[in-house]
């Protein structure tokens, strides 16, 4: 093939490979510099809202607001501007509900990010979208010793109707330093109209029964009903085995445990998932303490569910040793479950069907900025707990530098067709299947969509090759406003790009 014609083929193949996926970067005007972009909370088919802050560095100039909200347009080529309003709190943070803003955070603005804990109100100003107070409410201490644990958390139940308000008060803390220090959950809850449907307050010991170590709660609100989930393990001790509770509060301070399953160990880690079917599924791993490290640890793989809407039924329990039948069952991953703690870091459930995701960072060198990320590990379970299948996406990413920028997890989205997952690979990775270290920086980095189906089969797609886009998306961010769009923020990688960007990708379907 002659040179000219080769050039010809392999442009017409470079433009086929992205001509549809490509991110097109749109930089945020920031007013000559005057503001500082920080996220995107909500988006629609109908906009997007973004947070702003406005610098406290500005010499001789006064400033209305601090922080703001911008209301986009659906492609995001015009917006309006809205500063918070004056009842707010002073440490701020905001959320999205439905359409609302939810501005959140503590009268306490004297802490430090290291150590969360506040001796004044936590407050919340619910409003619409142009700005203003619809739901102001404060929350006080109930003791002159208590100490509230973090802003209030924000959750918004499976089916988007609800939003619950959790404010976590630590007892007495002018004995943190000497003994355990008692923590209650105050629990308030409104529905998509904003009415106060729900007001309360947990005790861990009251209702798990376990003093110590109660954590990991998870909330939602199904069927006029309160479901909290929360786990107790022995990391400290190991001599009583970890726990998973659920308890249905049908109305203030009554409630039913529905689930109190003991596991084999005192090890637990696993993820939560709420569908809005009605029913809680756990997966992770239980494990023993004490042989965490070594070369054949205990430890099994779990399925756990239960569904609200037949609270006398068993739950459904499964689980299979991590073991050399394990192995031989699935040997394309075996090595993989051998070697990690194969946890998921997500959840997602469609059809009757759990997906669980994990990707698997191989570790960092002590002392330096350079990480290793090996394979992404995909399962998928029915609802009987049985393994349907196990897949892995195979990457080998040693990033150097990581010490000015955060560590790029993938992201990934459930759809009507399964999975689609973002994650940062090595270009020549993904053009041969042939594994090479990426230590040339940001050069040979690109950004690769993986759509999983519901049988297991994965096709991957190069969206951005950053070395010759001088834009590097931050994973983190992503937001999927349908099946067919994904919005993407991003940073210039150079001198003369420097700035935050956004763009649109819409995937092959």
């Amino acid at each position: 093939m002659k040179p000219f014609t080769a050039t010809i083929f392999l442009w017409i193949i470079s433009i086929l490979l992205y001509s549809q996926n490509k991110i097109q970067w749109k930089i945020f005007d920031d007013n000559e510099g005057e503001y500082n972009f920080q996220s995107i909370f909500y988006v629609s088919e109908k906009g997007q809202k973004a947070i702003f802050t406005i610098p406290h560095n500005k010499l001789f100039r006064k400033t209305k607001h601090s922080i703001f909200v911008r209301n986009y347009n659906s492609d995001m080529t015009s917006y309006s501007e809205l500063g918070i309003p004056p009842e707010s709190p002073q440490l701020v943070s905001i959320k999205g509900f439905r359409d609302y803003n939810v501005i959140l955070g503590s009268m306490d603005d004297n802490n430090t990010e290291n150590n969360a804990v506040y001796s004044k109100d936590n407050k919340i100003v619910i409003t619409d979208n142009e700005m203003n107070p619809l739901i102001t409410k404060s929350f006080s201490l109930h003791n002159q010793h208590n100490r509230f644990k973090n802003l209030p958390e924000i959750i918004i139940s499976s089916d988007s109707n609800y939003l619950i308000i959790v404010n976590s008060e630590l007892q007495n803390t002018q004995r943190l330093s000497l003994s355990y220090c008692p923590e209650i959950k105050y629990i308030d809850v409104y529905d998509k109209d904003l009415t106060h449907v729900w007001s309360d307050s947990i005790d861990s010991e009251i209702v798990f029964g376990r003093k110590l170590q109660v954590s990991d709660y998870n909330f939602n609100f199904f069927e006029n009903q309160l479901i909290v989930t929360a786990s107790y393990e022995d990391m400290f001790y190991f001599k009583n085995n970890a726990e998973i509770f659920v308890a249905a509060f049908d109305k203030p301070q009554s409630f039913k445990i529905l689930i109190k399953k003991e596991f084999p160990y005192e090890g637990l880690t696993y993820r939560t998932l709420f569908a809005d079917s009605g029913k809680i599924i756990f997966s992770g791993y239980s494990f023993k303490c004490a042989t965490f490290s070594s070369t054949n640890p205990k430890r099994i793989l779990f399925y756990l569910s239960k569904d609200l809407k037949f609270p006398d039924a068993e739950p459904v329990y499964k689980y299979f040793k991590i073991n050399s039948d394990f192995g031989k069952k699935f040997p394309n991953v075996k090595s993989s479950f051998k070697k990690n703690f194969v946890s998921p870091q997500r959840l997602f459930y469609k059809n009757n069907k759990l997906y669980y995701f994990n990707d698997w960072l191989v570790g960092t060198a002590y002392g330096s900025n350079t990480c290793e990320f090996g394979k992404i590990i995909l399962m998928s379970f029915d609802m009987e707990g049985n393994i349907e299948w196990i897949k892995d996406i195979d990457k080998s990413v040693t990033i150097i530098g990581l010490e000015n920028e955060p560590v790029q997890y993938p992201n990934v989205f459930l759809t009507d067709n399964g999975l689609d997952i973002f994650y940062y690979d090595n270009i020549d990775n993904v053009n041969s299947n042939k594994l090479k270290p990426l230590r040339n920086g940001v050069k040979k980095l690109c950004l690769v969509n993986a759509k999983v189906a519901p049988n297991g089969d994965i096709i991957k797609s190069i969206i951005v090759n950053v070395g010759d886009e001088y834009v590097k998306p931050d994973l983190s961010m992503t937001k999927k406003i349908n099946d067919n769009t994904y919005l993407f923020v991003g940073a210039g990688t150079t001198v003369t790009n420097k700035g935050d960007y956004s763009g649109f990708f819409r995937p092959e379907k």
